[in-house]
């Protein structure tokens, strides 16, 4: 299996268990491995047979930017199903970056793997 990756995707999000985290929008990054077989899109050179990472990349940062979770691991864990329901990649490893939470870090955050049959 070949893995299709975005790396650091930027985007805005309410996010946070504080009211001063409640009120305005704070930065977070976003890494996806996204395992897809590019066999055929190899061979077709049709982007209909790849995973289209710009469309994948365009609705995490809408999901991100319209949602308003209080902790980091709802954010990942519902960014991770959408990604696996809608595009149907079969497995997928993500890194979430909260770098404005502690002001003596450069970010925190957490990372994890889920597979499709996670969300059966």
């Amino acid at each position: 299996m070949d893995t299709v990756i975005i790396r650091n995707l930027k985007a805005e999000a309410i996010i946070g268990i504080y009211d001063f985290e409640r009120v305005a929008k704070q930065p977070v990054i976003i890494s996806l491995e996204m395992a897809w077989d590019n066999k055929k899109p190899a061979s077709t050179e049709d982007i209909a047979d790849a995973l289209d990472y710009e469309k994948v990349s365009k609705s995490v940062k809408a999901l991100i930017e319209s949602s308003s979770f209080q902790l980091v691991e709802t954010l990942a864990e519902t960014i991770a199903e959408h990604v696996l329901t809608t595009y149907g990649t079969q497995s997928l490893y993500l890194e979430l970056k909260k770098p404005n939470a502690i002001d003596f870090t450069d970010y925190v955050g957490l990372s994890m793997t889920r597979t499709r049959a996670d969300y059966a």
